[in-house]
């Protein structure tokens, strides 16, 4: 027959009952961070979502020949 489980907890320094509670309120408290860190994850990705939704960028037409001063080499206008 192994040791028993009641004679084996009388070694510990602190009661069963304080060993019992702090491993719950350490459960408790990865289940919050937990919590916490998933709000944020959702709140990141509806920041992302919101900003893909912003319409394009449109950037203005390539200058013709004409408004570079064309062949005559005056370059960028001609003055």
């Amino acid at each position: 027959m192994g040791l028993l489980w009641t004679g084996k907890s009388l070694e510990f320094k602190s009661p069963l009952r304080v060993v019992a509670r702090f491993l719950f309120r350490s459960r408790e408290t990865k289940a919050q961070k937990c919590r916490n860190l998933k709000q944020q994850l959702d709140d990141a990705k509806q920041t992302i979502a919101g900003e893909s939704k912003v319409s394009p960028i449109t950037l203005p037409d390539a200058p013709t020949a004409r408004d570079t001063g064309g062949a005559s080499g005056d370059w960028p206008l001609r003055r």
